[in-house]
């Protein structure tokens, strides 16, 4: 009986030694599965927090790419650009004889002065700028030189030692500043008001602007026939007159910049500067006027076309204003046969 009591009781207490190790394997197991569950739970919130931090990174960076780029700070090697004006301030004005004078300019000194004198209200210096001030002289001598020479302005600007935008600022003041020294206001003819006009040969339509002699026909009159002839005489003389105005002012016979609007500008401008040398009384010099007529072969004018168009109102009137005019002021002419 004894023995059975021992061995009862080494059976119960081997019973409860494996339930205690169970026990603590499973508490030991439950306590690894709440640590692994608690660190999954760490990482997967370290993972999240890192996912949001780089989406926040990318889209700052995303907005800032957007913004517009401060530009990069440029270094300039010069501030203004250095230009000589040696040529103007000491060949021109302090070596420069008479003839080289007029050669550039085409007119002479006094001319000259007196052309810088009614200019003084459109071309003197009045902006201040960093640069000293372009003098009034060299202004005009600039505008004259590239209407003698028709010269690019990139050309006449190197020989002046300015910007070619201030060949052309000056050349645009100087040409809208002179068409106010052309006659613009009608005659008072027999109590008709004739303009200004052009004069043209038969082949030409007859205009209040464009005048030409009577048809030739058995029926034409003496005061007529004599109008026809006293017209082609001031022809021939405007004629010798444009053969001087082009041989001064060689921007008429050459292809120039000018933009084509501009155009009649230059020509009112060369007008006036004829009238106002032929009234100074300065000259021709030949070598222009065989230069002119070598660049008059060079590029020739197109040829006429005839007009066939009716007669202008205004010009038939004025015509015969005219006609009664020169018959009543001067002798009746016949043409040479």
């Amino acid at each position: 009986m004894a023995e059975d009591t021992d061995n009862t009781t080494a059976l119960a207490q081997f019973i409860c030694y494996v339930l205690y190790c169970s026990m603590v394997l499973h508490t030991r197991c439950a306590q690894s599965l709440v640590v692994m569950i608690l660190s999954e739970g760490r990482r997967r919130r370290e993972m999240i927090a890192r996912n949001a931090s780089n989406t926040v990174a990318a889209a700052v960076q995303l907005q800032l790419s957007r913004l517009p780029q401060p530009q990069p700070q440029v270094t300039r090697s010069c501030w203004m650009r250095v230009r000589s004006k040696d040529w103007w301030e000491r060949v021109v004005m302090k070596e420069f004889s008479d003839p080289e004078w007029k050669e550039s300019f085409r007119m002479t000194r006094s001319s000259f002065h007196k052309l810088c004198g009614f200019m003084e209200g459109v071309l003197s210096p009045q902006d201040e700028t960093v640069r000293a001030p372009i003098p009034l002289e060299m202004r005009v001598a600039i505008v004259l030189y590239k209407l003698a020479s028709c010269a690019e302005y990139r050309v006449v600007a190197n020989q002046f030692g300015v910007h070619k935008s201030t060949v052309k600022k000056f050349v645009y003041a100087f040409c809208k500043g002179m068409a106010h020294r052309l006659p613009k206001e009608p005659r008072d003819i027999h109590g008709t008001a004739v303009d200004l006009f052009l004069l043209g040969d038969p082949a030409y339509p007859l205009t209040k602007w464009l005048m030409k002699g009577y048809t030739h026909s058995p029926h034409i009159t003496a005061e007529q026939e004599s109008f026809n002839v006293y017209l082609s005489s001031a022809r021939t003389t405007v004629e010798i007159a444009f053969g001087r105005l082009k041989s001064r002012w060689q921007v008429l016979m050459k292809r120039s910049d000018f933009h084509h609007t501009f155009t009649p500008h230059v020509i009112a401008t060369c007008c006036a500067l004829h009238n106002f040398c032929e009234s100074e009384e300065e000259n021709v010099v030949p070598v222009w006027t065989a230069e002119s007529e070598r660049l008059e072969h060079q590029f020739p004018q197109p040829t006429v076309q005839v007009y066939s168009t009716a007669e202008d109102s205004e010009g038939v009137r004025a015509r015969l204003a005219l006609t009664e005019y020169m018959s009543a002021n001067f002798p009746l002419r016949r043409p040479l046969l």
